[in-house]
């Protein structure tokens, strides 16, 4: 497990966000079992919730992170599920 600061839990919830707006079944499996594995089950609750939060509020999704995010989820979308499976 590892400590988690505002800005990682910023870009995890984000990720998550996104893998959900693609709603490709096998990475979102992937990402959660990801964060399961680095994240304690109430960080991981606590990404969820800010998921949530985030899904509503439009300035976090005109913002440059969550459009780096989405750039790079959608270009290297390969090197993106590689690194979820052997990580």
């Amino acid at each position: 497990m590892e400590a988690l600061s505002y800005n990682k839990a910023k870009v995890y919830a984000i990720t998550y966000l996104l893998v959900r707006k693609y709603r490709n079944r096998s990475v979102i499996t992937l990402y959660r079992e990801h964060l399961m594995k680095k994240l304690t089950k109430n960080q991981f609750i606590m990404i969820l919730l800010l998921c949530e939060s985030y899904k509503k509020n439009k300035k976090i999704q005109s913002s440059v992170l969550y459009r780096f995010i989405d750039y790079y989820i959608r270009n290297n979308s390969n090197a993106f599920f590689k690194k979820l499976i052997f990580d």
